[in-house]
């Protein structure tokens, strides 16, 4: 999942129940000014909708979710907060196969 310029995401088992049901390892491009106590990936799957990920500013921004076997995604659900919202993303499987691009709708514009 590609970013452009700072985020604020957050992913939760309800909207997407893989994360329930599954083993994954996370990683983020950045945490913004590498504080991940207040700003880290935890926060992406914390279910509380006034805590999320931030990013540091610069592109790409990503979230990488690597799960320990083969699985298949039917759908997923991302929040932006704070009126940032990402321009141009992508959804990729194994690290370089693009299999969509999508662009969020903002709607604090």
């Amino acid at each position: 999942l590609n970013h452009f310029y700072k985020r604020h995401v957050t992913m939760t088992e309800a909207t997407c129940p893989l994360l329930a049901t599954c083993h994954y390892t996370c990683r983020v491009s950045s945490t913004l000014n590498r504080d991940t106590k207040q700003f880290g990936k935890k926060y992406l799957f914390d279910g509380r909708s006034e805590t999320c990920w931030n990013s540091d500013q610069g592109s790409p921004q990503w979230v990488s979710l690597e799960f320990d076997s083969e699985i298949s995604v039917a759908a997923f659900s991302l929040q932006f907060q704070g009126g940032f919202c990402g321009k141009d993303c992508q959804v990729e499987v194994d690290g370089d196969n693009i299999v969509m691009d999508f662009y969020p709708e903002d709607s604090n514009k």
